[in-house]
């Protein structure tokens, strides 16, 4: 293992700080959860997650921009000055096309307060779509960590206040998760603005296309990504109602959990996933893959042995139901958990969205066909087995398409080595004790 000096926080500490930042998030979204689930029961949980899975699966468009100022702030060496100018234009018509899209649905469906919120939430979702492009794309994920736990603290309190305080119910738990979404989303306009200057130099038109053209396929990959976390969900919605939703998405959330766990270790390391040449990347890929499958696998038995005890104990008998589909949905997420890393290899490095593409239309269509056989017959549990069994492969695609293009063995890409575990402890000990200017081997070196 090298030992090297520099200025700047290796791939690893960014993934210990992020991580730490992500895990006390994580605990204040469980809190707000708990907080909704126990106070307005598995309807009301049902229509509060309900209405913020809607507004994640339509923000795939904003979502794929994202994905594109990574790919300009890293690939390409783009300034943030260059890209101002066109985030403000694509944010105006973005945000025009939701609202329109939402009145075409309420003129149709009618207009429920959940589409009130839903259409309300428009713009701050797009502002918070790209936040995290911003601060990775400009290396500053102590900026992005400071926002991710900021958020988290609004929402709680705000929900707490309007459920417990002043007993508004679901719709009470909405309007403060909406308060709460445009303060952040306040934040990191004011932030971006103080960051660069928008250049009046800029071809605004061209950055606007290259940003569309690029961000277009990312999109639809992220809307087909976000389907194949949710088309459980949404089935089961239709098959068995919005009660039972609640109570199965109790146990989603419990199961995504492990997501966040490995997300923060993906997100630090996306930078340099673009900005190195394909072997090194490949082996940086390689790396996050096989340390963020340990942790995982390691939270998972966890969850698998304590997950039906919390369940009762933190949210009571009525969500009792969802320790099954719990435990269920485990191994799929275990060997899913790196989707997102092989995602930025695909696209960040290779500049290939459609490689994602291929694979999440594999999956949808195999998830949705095993939720129609499964939940008639299984219930909840069906829908959790057909998920596992599209993560897994989901995970398998992946493996092979990522192995063929760098010559990565599936070994390397999935078997824990020793270094790694020196990697993450050495950097782990040097968080706590080193002095800030020095700086330690990281998880792009070799080992």
């Amino acid at each position: 293992m090298k030992i090297a000096h520099s200025e700047n926080p290796t791939i690893a500490q960014n993934s210990l700080r992020t991580f730490v930042a992500r895990l006390v998030a994580m605990l204040l979204s469980v809190l707000t959860g708990i907080v909704v689930a126990k106070f307005l029961g598995p309807a009301g949980k049902g229509v509060y997650s309900g209405t913020l899975m809607a507004i994640s699966i339509v923000m795939f468009a904003p979502a794929g921009i994202a994905t594109a100022f990574i790919y300009a702030l890293t690939r390409q060496g783009r300034s943030l000055d260059d890209l101002l100018p066109a985030a403000g234009r694509l944010l105006v018509w973005l945000c025009a096309f939701g609202v329109a899209g939402t009145i075409v649905w309420g003129a149709l469906r009618g207009f429920s307060l959940p589409v009130w919120i839903f259409l309300a939430a428009i713009p701050p979702s797009v502002v918070l779509a790209w936040q995290g492009s911003l601060y990775i794309g400009l290396g500053r994920m102590r900026n992005l960590n400071v926002q991710s736990v900021g958020i988290a603290v609004a929402t709680l309190g705000a929900v707490t206040v309007a459920t417990i305080v002043l007993h508004l119910g679901a719709s009470g738990a909405l309007f403060g998760w909406l308060g709460s979404l445009y303060a952040a989303a306040f934040v990191v306009v004011f932030h971006a603005l103080r960051l660069g200057r928008p250049s009046r130099r800029s071809d605004v038109g061209a950055t606007v296309r290259g940003l569309v053209k690029f961000g277009t396929p990312s999109g639809i990959n992220l809307l087909l990504g976000t389907l194949n976390y949710r088309i459980d969900s949404i089935i089961l919605i239709a098959l068995l109602g919005i009660a039972s939703f609640g109570v199965y998405s109790l146990a989603v959330s419990f199961g995504e959990l492990l997501f966040m766990l490995t997300r923060p270790i993906t997100a630090a390391a996306t930078r340099d996933i673009g900005v190195r040449d394909l072997v090194a990347s490949g082996e940086i890929t390689a790396k996050v893959i096989r340390v963020c499958t340990a942790i995982a696998a390691l939270a998972s038995i966890v969850a698998f042995t304590l997950g039906p005890w919390a369940i009762h104990a933190i949210y009571g008998a009525r969500f009792l139901s969802g320790a099954l589909p719990l435990r269920i949905l485990l191994p799929g997420i275990v060997a899913f958990a790196t989707a997102g890393t092989f995602a930025a290899f695909f696209i960040v490095q290779l500049g290939k969205p459609q490689v994602v593409t291929v694979i999440n239309v594999a999956m949808i269509g195999l998830q949705a066909l095993a939720c129609l056989v499964l939940v008639p017959r299984l219930g909840m549990a069906g829908a959790a087995l057909a998920s596992t069994l599209t993560y897994v492969a989901g995970a398998s695609m992946n493996t092979i398409w990522f192995c063929r293009v760098t010559g990565v063995s599936p070994r390397d890409v999935w078997v824990i080595k020793p270094a790694d575990v020196r990697i993450v402890w050495h950097e782990s000990r040097m968080m706590l004790h080193a002095p800030r200017n020095v700086r330690v081997a990281n998880l792009s070196s070799n080992g």
